[in-house]
Protein backbone atom coordinates (compact mmCIF):
# COMPACT_ATOMS: atom_id res chain seq x y z
CA UNK A 1 0.00 0.00 0.00
CA UNK A 2 2.92 2.04 1.04
CA UNK A 3 3.66 1.95 -3.57
CA UNK A 4 0.09 3.61 -3.97
CA UNK A 5 0.84 6.46 -1.80
CA UNK A 6 -1.33 4.85 0.93
CA UNK A 7 -0.06 5.21 4.87
CA UNK A 8 -1.21 4.12 8.55
CA UNK A 9 -3.79 6.15 9.57
CA UNK A 10 -2.21 9.10 11.74
CA UNK A 11 -4.67 9.21 14.63
CA UNK A 12 -3.02 5.42 15.53
CA UNK A 13 0.37 5.45 16.41
CA UNK A 14 1.74 2.20 17.94
CA UNK A 15 -1.58 1.46 20.13
CA UNK A 16 -3.07 -1.12 17.13
CA UNK A 17 -6.61 0.30 17.29
CA UNK A 18 -6.82 -0.11 13.34
CA UNK A 19 -6.53 -4.03 13.45
CA UNK A 20 -10.00 -4.27 14.20
CA UNK A 21 -11.21 -1.51 11.49
CA UNK A 22 -9.02 -3.95 9.15
CA UNK A 23 -10.32 -6.97 10.01
CA UNK A 24 -14.13 -5.34 9.44
CA UNK A 25 -12.89 -4.13 5.81
CA UNK A 26 -11.78 -7.50 4.98
CA UNK A 27 -14.37 -9.74 6.17
CA UNK A 28 -17.76 -6.82 5.62
CA UNK A 29 -17.77 -6.06 1.61
CA UNK A 30 -20.41 -3.05 2.13
CA UNK A 31 -18.31 -0.04 4.14
CA UNK A 32 -19.58 3.46 4.52
CA UNK A 33 -18.66 6.16 2.43
CA UNK A 34 -16.09 7.55 4.67
CA UNK A 35 -14.42 5.23 7.25
CA UNK A 36 -11.46 5.91 8.96
CA UNK A 37 -9.67 3.61 6.73
CA UNK A 38 -9.50 2.59 2.92
CA UNK A 39 -11.68 -0.84 2.78
CA UNK A 40 -11.33 -0.84 -0.89
CA UNK A 41 -7.59 -0.42 -0.54
CA UNK A 42 -7.14 -3.12 2.19
CA UNK A 43 -9.71 -5.82 0.40
CA UNK A 44 -7.21 -5.40 -2.96
CA UNK A 45 -3.80 -6.12 -0.67
CA UNK A 46 -5.31 -8.81 1.18
CA UNK A 47 -4.31 -12.19 1.24
CA UNK A 48 -6.86 -15.69 1.61
CA UNK A 49 -5.05 -15.80 4.96
CA UNK A 50 -5.56 -12.63 6.10
CA UNK A 51 -9.30 -13.63 5.19
CA UNK A 52 -9.10 -16.42 7.91
CA UNK A 53 -6.88 -14.31 10.47
CA UNK A 54 -10.36 -11.59 10.56
CA UNK A 55 -13.01 -14.40 10.63
CA UNK A 56 -10.66 -15.48 13.37
CA UNK A 57 -10.16 -12.31 15.48
CA UNK A 58 -13.84 -10.84 14.87
CA UNK A 59 -15.59 -14.36 15.90
CA UNK A 60 -12.63 -14.31 19.30
CA UNK A 61 -13.98 -10.82 20.04
CA UNK A 62 -17.50 -11.79 19.85
CA UNK A 63 -16.75 -14.99 21.93
CA UNK A 64 -15.16 -13.28 24.78
CA UNK A 65 -17.77 -10.28 25.04
CA UNK A 66 -20.12 -12.68 25.29
CA UNK A 67 -18.40 -14.60 28.01
CA UNK A 68 -18.21 -11.54 29.45
CA UNK A 69 -21.99 -10.37 29.24
CA UNK A 70 -22.47 -14.63 31.22
CA UNK A 71 -20.83 -13.99 33.62
CA UNK A 72 -21.65 -10.36 35.07
CA UNK A 73 -25.09 -11.62 34.23
CA UNK A 74 -24.71 -14.52 36.77
CA UNK A 75 -22.49 -13.32 39.04
CA UNK A 76 -22.73 -9.52 38.97
CA UNK A 77 -24.15 -7.14 41.28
Amino acid sequence: MAKEGKSPPEWDKGIGGRFSLYAMAIVINKMARKTLVDGEAIRRHARKKDWYLAVFFLSSFIAAMSMVGVFYYLYGP
